[in-house]
């Protein structure tokens, strides 16, 4: 769900893939998503998960691949990370059925808004994948923890498009809610996708609607269904609940919590769908860090 620059000028059909809305008159494919200034006040609670991640198969590749990842967070140590799908960083080489980390200048772009404007951009040095993930978006556990270098550069930039809070003081268990899977099995949970849909050139798009149930994988983990309208590029957001009652429910201190990561579509039903942040992938994620 990841793609590259070159596509995303050549090849736009591609991008219907994950809108499953039409006009009921034209019957044409709707794109309901909204640009996002990330100084705008209503997504400030959002503004901590816009990173984009680049990065190349070959040196000699002609475009480069992107995703999207949710915050720079510090360990207790110092150290920075960002979450995002496995797919995102690594590949599958079919040939030899094993996946392929050593992927060529991987970078993480902190508050981008556009290709040249950005707030930091980081080399991603280190990469951990779950153990099971097995090369699919919905096998439950399409999820990645990447360990960021020191700064490498910063883009000239005004500074209306920065007026958010430093996202580096955030800790992981500030915007992330593990969850029980039953707790959001019902259909009809409003949750948020803000991210970098590949089409866009790096300008990042907001978009709300309503989760439509979970699924357990064969392998055990499970994915959370929903219609937020998403392109390829999206894979690696946050997946936020901003339903009010469903917040004070369970007992999430905050106004919009992420669940799970963004990781694909299902064309046949209609329906996208990411990997569940379950209370032993949380543990999983603090497990990598130390």
């Amino acid at each position: 769900f990841s793609t590259s620059f070159r596509q995303r000028h050549n090849n736009v059909g591609a991008f219907a893939e994950g809108l499953h809305a039409k006009d009921e008159t034209s019957k044409k494919v709707l794109d309901r998503r909204t640009r996002v200034k990330l100084h705008e006040e209503r997504y400030a609670a959002s503004s901590f998960i816009q990173i984009q991640i680049e990065g190349k198969v070959h040196e000699d590749d002609e475009g480069s691949f992107v995703g999207t990842a949710s915050g720079i967070y510090r360990t207790r140590d110092g150290r920075k990370y960002t979450i995002t799908c496995a797919h995102n960083v690594v590949m599958v080489d079919e040939e030899n059925d094993e996946l392929i980390t050593s992927l060529v200048g991987l970078t993480a772009y902190d508050g981008r808004q556009g290709i040249d404007v950005y707030k930091a951009k980081y080399p991603v040095t280190e990469v951990y994948v779950h153990p099971l993930y097995n090369g699919s978006p919905k096998c439950g556990f399409d999820i990645a923890v990447c360990v960021l270098g020191q700064q490498i550069a910063s883009s000239k930039y005004d500074q209306d498009h920065f007026t958010f809070e430093d996202v580096e003081h955030f800790k992981f268990d500030d915007g992330w809610k593990a969850v029980d899977p039953a707790e959001v099995e019902e259909q009809g949970i409003m949750v948020e996708i803000v991210g970098y849909p590949g089409e866009k050139d790096s300008d990042v798009y907001q978009h709300q609607a309503s989760t439509a149930g979970i699924l357990k994988t064969k392998l055990g983990g499970y994915i959370l269904k929903h219609h937020v309208d998403t392109t390829p590029g999206n894979s690696g957001s946050s997946i936020m609940v901003v339903d009010a009652a469903w917040l004070q429910r369970v007992g999430a201190r905050m106004s919009k919590a992420t669940v799970a990561v963004h990781t694909g579509s299902d064309q046949v039903n209609r329906v996208n769908y990411g990997t569940l942040i379950t209370k032993e992938l949380s543990t999983w994620i603090h497990s990598c860090l130390g």
